[in-house]
C-alpha cells in the first residue's frame, strides 16, 4: 500500500502519492480507504505513511475492516525510471483487522468477493461489471523482495444466526513475512494487486494458526473464499513469533488453547461414551425388569384362573357323588 508513494517521488508531491494509495486500496477491496498522512522523502529515498483505514462494507458495525498504524519503505530514485520498481523491503506496523459475521453475512466474505476481480485473464485490468475502474496498463508495477507485517491484531466478532449474545475472539500475531511478492511475473504487480495480496496473506495466517479455535462457519467461509483466489495466494507466507489470544482476561498461546480444546473434546467424547454405556446398562436392566414383571403377571394370572376354576371342579365332583 505504501509503495505507490514512490511514484510521487518523481514529481515531489505528497498529495499525489497519498491519493494513489487511497485509490488503489479502494479499488482492490471495494470499500473506502483513507490515509491520514504521507511523507515522501525525495532526497532520503524513503516513504512513510501513517494511519491508513479501510472502511467496513455497508451493514457491519465494527470500526473498520482494516487499519494500519505506520508503513515504511526505502527505494532508490534511479529505480523509478524503470517500468517495474524493485523494492528491497516494505515494513507495515500495528495492523488491526476486524472479521465480523452477522447472521448469514460477513464482512470478510464481501471483501474476498471483491478480490475475485483479480482472478482470470486480465488481472487488475478486468472490469467489475459496471463502469471499468481498472488501472492503466502503463501504471507502475512493483516487486517487493520482503514484506514485514508486525503487531497484527485480529478481532473476530460473531453474531449467531437468529440473534443472541455477541461473541468476540481476539487473535494477535507477532509477525508475518512475505518474500518476493510480484516476482511470479517479470512485470511485477500493480498497487491494487499488492493490496489484495497482503490482505489475503493476513487472512491465510489467521486461518493457518487460529483455524482450530475459530467458529466452524467462519473457518469454512474463510477457507472457501481464500481457495478461490489463486492469483493473490501467497506461497511465501511465514509467521514468526507467538500467536496468542485472550482467555478469561489472560494472554494464552494458541498452542495451549488448542491443547485445552483437544482435552475438552476428548473428555466430552469419553463422558458421552460413559453416558451411552450407562444408558445401555439401564436399558438392559429395565428390560429384565419388564420381563420379570411380565412373568410375575403371568403367574398371578395363572393363579387367578386356578382359583376361578379349581373350586368349580371340586363342586361338580361333590355333586356327582351325591347323585
Amino acid at each position: 500500500m505504501v509503495i505507490i508513494a514512490i511514484v510521487g517521488i518523481a514529481v515531489g508531491i505528497d498529495s499525489i502519492a497519498k491519493a494513489g494509495v487511497e485509490k488503489g486500496a479502494t479499488y482492490a477491496l471495494g470499500v473506502k480507504t483513507a490515509l491520514s498522512s504521507m511523507d515522501v522523502g525525495i532526497f532520503q529515498g524513503q516513504v512513510e505513511m501513517n494511519d491508513l483505514e479501510v472502511s467496513n462494507p455497508a451493514g457491519f458495525d465494527t470500526p473498520h475492516f482494516l487499519s494500519l498504524g505506520r508503513g515504511f519503505t526505502g527505494v532508490s530514485l534511479s529505480s523509478l525510471m524503470d517500468d517495474t520498481v524493485i523494492v528491497p523491503e516494505l515494513s507495515l506496523d500495528s495492523l488491526s483487522m476486524h472479521l465480523e459475521r452477522k447472521g448469514t453475512k460477513s464482512n470478510y466474505e464481501t471483501i474476498l468477493n471483491e478480490l475475485k476481480k483479480f482472478e482470470g485473464e486480465g488481472g487488475a485490468e478486468k472490469s467489475t461489471g459496471e463502469k471499468s475502474v481498472s488501472e492503466s496498463k502503463e501504471g507502475k508495477k512493483f516487486i517487493v523482495r520482503k514484506v514485514s507485517i508486525r503487531d497484527v491484531s485480529v478481532e473476530v466478532d460473531l453474531l449467531p444466526i437468529g440473534g443472541g449474545k455477541l461473541q468476540r475472539l481476539p487473535i494477535n500475531i507477532e509477525k508475518i513475512e512475505l518474500t518476493d511478492v510480484g516476482s511470479d511475473s517479470n512485470q511485477g504487480v500493480l498497487l491494487s494487486e499488492l493490496t489484495g495480496i497482503l490482505t489475503v496473506a493476513i487472512l491465510e495466517a489467521v486461518l493457518d494458526k487460529a483455524g482450530g479455535i475459530l467458529p466452524d462457519e467462519i473457518a469454512a467461509e474463510l477457507r472457501g473464499g481464500l481457495a478461490a483466489l489463486d492469483t493473490l495466494a501467497s506461497t511465501g507466507v511465514t509467521i514468526i513469533g507467538d500467536v496468542t489470544t485472550l482467555v478469561d482476561g489472560q494472554v494464552k498461546s494458541l498452542i495451549d488453547v488448542g491443547d485445552q480444546l483437544g482435552e475438552g473434546l476428548k473428555t466430552g467424547v469419553e463422558d458421552t461414551a460413559k453416558i451411552v454405556e450407562h444408558g445401555a446398562e439401564a436399558l438392559e436392566e429395565g428390560g429384565k425388569e419388564i420381563v420379570k414383571g411380565v412373568e410375575d403377571a403371568g403367574k398371578k394370572l395363572e393363579e387367578g384362573l386356578g382359583g376361578l376354576f379349581g373350586p368349580k371342579e371340586k363342586n361338580n365332583k361333590k355333586n356327582s357323588e351325591d347323585d
